[in-house]
């Protein structure tokens, strides 16, 4: 019953639990909790969706991450996620540490046999940066990640969800705390200003 307390079933664990006590249906409680823990190969693959809605899936957490736009490389950093990073697009400057990370490319265009090389689990790419070789990436079997948020809360939305996907949930989960905390403190500030 482990697996199910960890995928967060805590309610069906222990609704099953109970239905175990009740004679008729203990062999049809038994399978269901025979297929909830065995019955899946991708147990440990993560799922998020992306900025323009599309499910990025990975088998396991990414641990070479390609960052094709410099908005990527601050997200991806901000979800704890920067030392997975093994590329990133001119100007990528910021934070500081991603100015030392291999180039390949900038937003007219990428070097895909150099990103391919690098063997990555995961790109994160502005969907407006040439579109076309991001699309030969996904073709290639390379997930990509799109970021294209429009408010405050899609950036730590993407946080978030970049965070899952590279194993930094945790830290990925405060930073957008910490986001969103500022956001609501300026928000505050600007109410109090009119009043």
């Amino acid at each position: 019953c482990s697996r199910l307390r960890d995928r967060g079933c805590e309610p069906l664990r222990r609704r099953a639990v109970a239905l175990l006590g009740t004679p008729h249906l203990r062999p049809c409680v038994a399978v269901v909790l025979m297929l909830a823990l065995f019955g899946t190969s991708r147990a440990d693959s993560l799922a998020v969706i992306d900025g323009t809605g599309a499910t990025v899936a990975l088998d396991a957490p990414a641990r070479r991450i390609v960052s094709l736009a410099p908005s990527a490389t601050e997200l991806l950093y901000a979800a704890g996620a920067g030392n997975r990073v093994v590329a990133v697009t001119d100007p990528a400057d910021w934070p500081p540490e991603a100015a030392h990370r291999p180039r390949v490319g900038d937003a007219r265009a990428l070097d895909l046999d150099r990103i391919v090389g690098l063997r990555p689990d995961l790109a994160v790419a502005w969907p407006y940066v040439a579109p076309a070789q991001i699309e030969r990436l996904q073709a290639l079997g390379i997930a990509v990640y799109r970021t294209d948020p429009h408010t405050p809360e899609a950036i730590a939305l993407d946080i978030e969800r970049l965070g899952a996907l590279a194993a930094a949930a945790e830290v990925a989960r405060a930073a957008a705390a910490r986001a969103r905390s500022r956001l609501a403190a300026l928000r505050r500030r600007g109410r109090d200003a009119k009043a």
